[in-house]
């Protein structure tokens, strides 16, 4: 089966100051964020869940705290100022997203990589969607997964029925990953928000 998956982004503005109202926010988990770019994007991502489940399913949890609802996934990522989401009925999937200009120290990549892999953030953002998609989070451990040049994707040397797709924008690197089906078109689409 062939898909096109839209990708709702939100570029959140530079600013010191809360993009929402503090008085009207319905998640008390905000507050446990220090930095205001972390509440900007715990907002953004909340508000992002809601839309997601806005037919009223529940959302559920599953054993490695990954968010699900009845007839379907979604899955949201945040890093810097931009965060996505994407949703699929009846299917798994994991995005992730990096700022390409963020400074790592080499640390960040041991144990991470197999050996003829490119040791880079993009391959990294690409087994953070794998291991979302897998709904295992970083249980699974990263040098397991292993992704050819063509974007073939391998977990102790089985092949994985999955589609995994990248996009650039700006300085942000996007890696979709949706089990089972073939992705021919990714849409970067606004994410509207309400500010409130």
């Amino acid at each position: 089966m062939l898909l096109e998956k839209s990708i709702y982004y939100f570029v959140i503005p530079e600013s010191e100051s809360e993009i929402y109202d503090t008085n009207k926010v319905k998640d008390p988990n905000i507050t446990k964020y220090r930095r205001v770019i972390d509440r900007n994007n715990h907002y953004v991502s909340f508000k992002m869940k809601e839309y997601f489940t806005r037919l009223g399913q529940k959302i559920y949890y599953n054993q490695y705290g990954k968010p699900m609802i009845n007839d379907g996934n979604f899955n949201i990522s945040h890093d810097g100022s931009m965060v996505v989401g994407m949703e699929c009925r009846h299917k798994d999937v994991g995005i992730d997203v990096v700022e390409l200009n963020r400074d790592v120290g080499v640390h960040m990549f041991q144990g991470i990589f197999c050996k003829d892999e490119e040791h880079t953030l993009q391959v990294f953002s690409m087994k953070e969607a794998i291991v979302k998609m897998m709904g295992t989070g970083l249980s699974t451990e990263l040098n397991r997964i292993y992704i050819t040049k063509n974007k073939e994707v391998y977990l102790d040397g089985k092949q994985v029925d999955c589609t995994l797709q990248t996009i650039v924008y700006g300085d942000y690197f996007i890696a979709v990953v949706v089990k089972g089906m073939k992705i021919y078109k990714l849409n970067l689409v606004p994410f509207i928000l309400t500010l409130t």
